[in-house]
């Protein structure tokens, strides 16, 4: 109900259930504060009243409403606001668990993909290099072979040879280095194109990539017209990261670098350097290089500048996965025709590590 009153508390304009004009009002509200909501007592009924003291005349309004009426509308008001937020609350909860099962869905869809992609890289680059590892092996097995005729032909009577067993130990050590050797190589290929969950460790960044220039493309790197240069960093911490997957990262740029190359003379630089917090590698070369719209496409899965049936396209997308995942970033820069260069952004410590 409305009303309007005076200061002494006469009703000027009423409701005809509450009261008539110049009658007494029961209730008077405060002058201050000049506007607010009050309860008061009235013969053991409970009234809530809201006031306002207008500014142009010493007069109140007063919106009021009388207790039986108002219980019913507090407590029907109530339910009513109690039953809707139990309903939307419910409502956001099951979308919540559903958004939660699609992104987790997703994700692992997401994971298995990369793992996909990143164990079809490796042994895409493994498949460049079948002929550098044939060679590798070639050469300790022809040691084996040879020093094993040796040693049959020093041991026939037909050939009437003195021969005393201290004699046949150089020869059955070089035929157990040389088996050693073999087991290097085929251990070094198992443990990279192993599928394997990520092992982060503290790792000298020389030593691997030492490690891909020495080692996994050791061969290739001798007989090629190519000059690898090293700008190693000076004091450059250890790094925590994955070894594998770092080496797997600049093995597939390294390889790009070489066909980039061709059969040309070439040089592939290595620098490192120590900058805000991270370590910096940069490996460039002075081989072909791309255009701009080939740059916009290079880490795009099955993009490949290369002859068809040379390239896959998934060595430079799997290597930005990589190195998104042990929290770095990679870029390249290039001029056509005369090289690229890649920058690769490794943080020391990587967060969660």
């Amino acid at each position: 109900y409305t009303s309007i009153f005076n200061k002494s508390g006469q009703y000027q304009v009423v409701t005809h259930r509450i009261g008539t004009p110049l009658e007494k009002s029961s209730i008077v509200p405060p002058l201050d504060p000049g506007l607010g909501v009050e309860n008061v007592d009235i013969e053991g009924d409970d009234f809530t009243y809201a006031y306002s003291w207008l500014a142009s005349a010493d007069w109140a309004l007063i919106v009021q409403q009388a207790s039986g009426d108002k219980q019913i509308s507090f407590f029907g008001s109530n339910l009513k606001i109690i039953v809707l937020s139990a309903t939307l609350i419910i409502l956001i909860f099951l979308i919540i668990v559903n958004r939660a099962k699609q992104l987790v869905k997703f994700q692992m869809e997401t994971d298995r993909t990369r793992v996909q992609l990143e164990h079809a890289a490796k042994l895409a680059s493994v498949g460049e290099l079948a002929a550098g590892i044939a060679h590798e092996i070639n050469n300790p097995l022809a040691v084996i072979s040879e020093e094993a005729g040796l040693m049959k032909d020093l041991m026939n009577p037909e050939f009437g040879q003195d021969v005393k067993w201290e004699d046949m130990i150089p020869h059955l050590e070089n035929i157990h280095e040389s088996v050693f050797r073999c087991r290097d190589i085929t251990r070094k290929l198992l443990g990279f194109v192993r599928r394997t969950e990520m092992d982060i460790k503290r790792h000298n960044v020389h030593d691997l990539i030492d490690g891909v220039l020495d080692g996994i493309l050791g061969h290739e790197m001798a007989v090629s017209n190519i000059e690898i240069e090293r700008n190693y960093g000076q004091d450059i911490p250890e790094l925590l990261t994955d070894g594998n997957q770092l080496q797997q990262v600049i093995l597939n740029i390294v390889n790009n670098s070489v066909d980039a190359i061709g059969h040309k003379s070439g040089r592939i630089s290595v620098t490192t350097r120590l900058e805000e917090g991270g370590i910096t590698i940069m490996l460039s070369d002075n081989g072909s290089g791309m255009t701009p719209e080939q740059m916009e496409k290079i880490f795009l899965p099955f993009f490949t500048t290369k002859e068809v049936g040379k390239g896959t396209g998934l060595g430079l997308s799997v290597s930005y996965g990589i190195i998104e995942s042990l929290g770095g970033k990679i870029k390249v820069t290039s001029d056509l025709g005369k090289g690229s260069t890649f920058t690769i952004n490794l943080p020391i410590n990587r967060k969660g590590g």
